[in-house]
């Protein structure tokens, strides 16, 4: 089963995940700390509405998928995903070392406030597919289209060229006879 959970927050950065006291101590900032607290009562309710506890997965595999609605096209989606993760965890995981799979898609185009969408999984055949289709799909298709102009741009080669031109259907049932 694929969950798809919605947060609509400012999300912090790796770079202001942390701050320094005056004596160079390390704290996790206050910015980082509302994250977390949201994100928690985000999935407590949403554990509640499926009778389940935190954390929800606690040692299953899991496929994560971070869709990131920024208002500012200006932002790395790489500097978001470790406090995403880290909010996470002990929420959605145990330890985020149970990822076997993660993907970001940035969506700022389509934002009118800043959110994120969390899609996750236990790990199954095929789930990846399923969790990822809008990345995968896109990228399927733009591979076979390259592979037919390829093909394309070959047979039109051989026409200039004047050299001897097979049909590749007639070719493929040539093969398909000789492997019988």
């Amino acid at each position: 089963m694929i969950y798809k959970i919605e947060i609509k927050s400012s999300i912090p950065t790796i770079n202001n995940m942390y701050s320094s006291s005056r004596q160079g101590r390390r704290f996790v900032s206050g910015k980082h700390k509302r994250f977390k607290e949201l994100v928690y009562l985000t999935f407590l309710n949403f554990a509640k509405k499926e009778n389940k506890k935190l954390p929800i997965y606690p040692s299953e595999r899991l496929v994560i998928l971070i869709e990131v609605y920024f208002t500012r096209k200006k932002r790395d989606i790489d500097n978001i995903l470790k406090p995403i993760l880290d909010a996470l965890q002990g929420v959605v995981y145990t330890n985020d070392n149970q990822i076997d799979g993660i993907g970001v898609i940035r969506r700022s185009e389509e934002a009118k406030e800043e959110k994120v969408l969390i899609s996750f999984g236990v790990k199954e055949k095929g789930i990846e597919e399923m969790i990822f289709d809008d990345v995968y799909i896109p990228v399927r298709i733009e591979k076979e289209l390259k592979k037919i102009k390829e093909k394309e741009r070959n047979f039109w080669r051989k026409v200039r060229r004047n050299e001897k031109v097979i049909d590749p259907q007639v070719l493929e049932k040539s093969i398909g006879k000789n492997n019988r």
